[in-house]
């Protein structure tokens, strides 16, 4: 993801389905089926909004404005998968899994596992619904989790009302 971001590209479809585990235990990411060139004249799939809505990020689904902070997000959303065993939302249809996303906090993650608070501090701040709160680099969010995971001390703020 930040080979992407230093491109100025922005995935807008990162979700389990395309991640990866190469040989040596190098994770590639695939598919930039439709992913947005910043400062392009548009996509192959136009300015719609387009992506998985369980691993979108809030200003993504409400069709706002599309940073690489959108990707961190759902690397968080992914993390949050792996770690709980769910998706962070999930609604009995459409509409009512888009305004999950954009309005509704996840259920609090050490609630569906055994997942640290330190973990769920970092998740929260990677799942953030203000892009201004979120982790500003995909590593920034993975230095963050790595060193939550090694119980080492962290310095973070995360967001109030992140979960439910």
């Amino acid at each position: 993801l930040e080979v992407a971001r230093e491109a100025g590209i922005v995935h807008r479809d990162l979700k389990p389905d395309n991640v990866f585990l190469h040989e040596g235990g190098v994770w590639k990411i695939l598919d930039f089926g439709v992913s947005k060139v910043l400062d392009s004249e548009g996509t192959l799939t136009g300015d719609g909004i387009v992506g998985t809505p369980q691993y979108m990020a809030p200003e993504q689904a409400s069709g706002g404005d599309v940073t690489h902070l959108a990707d961190v997000y759902a690397l968080g959303a992914i993390a949050y998968r792996c770690l709980t065993g769910r998706s962070p939302f999930k609604g009995k249809d459409l509409a009512e899994l888009v305004y999950q996303v954009v309005h509704v906090p996840p259920v609090r993650p050490s609630m569906l596992g055994r997942v640290s608070l330190p973990v769920e501090d970092v998740l929260a701040i990677a799942m953030a619904k203000d892009t201004k709160r979120r982790f500003q680099t995909a590593h920034d969010f993975a230095q963050a989790l790595i060193a939550a995971r090694r119980g080492q001390p962290l310095a973070l703020q995360p967001p109030p009302n992140a979960w439910t």
